[in-house]
């Protein structure tokens, strides 16, 4: 569901551009015990755009059955130099982006439980635009497979305060195979203003 709300954001509350950034370059840290991390440059992606950048600062924690991640980033631009103003659907006179990230997991062994919080704080001619996310979400082992189920809010402040949306979602995941696994679920998705989305899919999936 977070993932759904992040980059398929509805009522100009998602998250501008994609999980790949072109024309960037990378630093990661060695890994200190469990602790690592990782920064990125974004140049604006064409000629004379040197003020379009994006950049990003992150750090990845594992010990033992507790992992946690951290993220910031910073945008002004979408694909192209000068496009972040129509970049973003619902939200006019977008100027800038910025989102932080916490999450965390903690496997217990009869249930993984996840926690997500995000912040994004959008820029505007209009104003500024606060969209706070949580999601929380757990995997309970069930014969050859898991029980896989998540809940993820949106609230939105600034110029379109109150805008809500919710989406939780429940399935199964049976592995055949090492590589081979089959899966079933249920979404449900509301904004408010909007009526309620369900989908429900089964699949089969192999990796090579």
């Amino acid at each position: 569901p977070v993932v759904l709300q992040t980059y398929l954001g509805q009522g100009g509350q998602g998250v501008i551009g994609d999980t790949g950034w072109n024309n960037a370059v990378q630093y990661s840290t060695p890994r200190f015990g469990g602790l690592s991390g990782a920064a990125m440059y974004s140049f604006g992606n064409a000629a004379g755009a040197a003020g379009q950048r994006k950049w990003s600062a992150q750090f990845l924690y594992f010990h033992g059955p507790f992992a946690a991640t951290g993220v910031y980033q910073y945008e002004n631009y979408s694909f192209a130099a000068g496009d972040i103003g129509t970049s973003l659907p619902g939200v006019s006179g977008l100027t800038s982006q910025s989102t932080g990230e916490l999450g965390a997991t903690y496997d217990f062994r009869i249930v993984k439980l996840y926690a997500q919080y995000l912040h994004t704080n959008d820029q505007t001619s209009n104003g500024t635009l606060l969209v706070n996310r949580g999601q929380a979400g757990f995997s309970i082992p069930l014969g050859a497979g898991s029980i896989l189920g998540s809940y993820a809010y949106s609230k939105s402040n600034g110029p379109a305060d109150g805008v809500v949306r919710k989406t939780w979602a429940i399935g199964y995941d049976y592995s055949l195979s090492k590589r081979t696994d089959i899966y079933a679920a249920y979404l449900s998705d509301h904004l408010t203003g909007k009526s309620t989305g369900d989908t429900a899919g089964v699949g089969i999936r192999t990796k090579f």
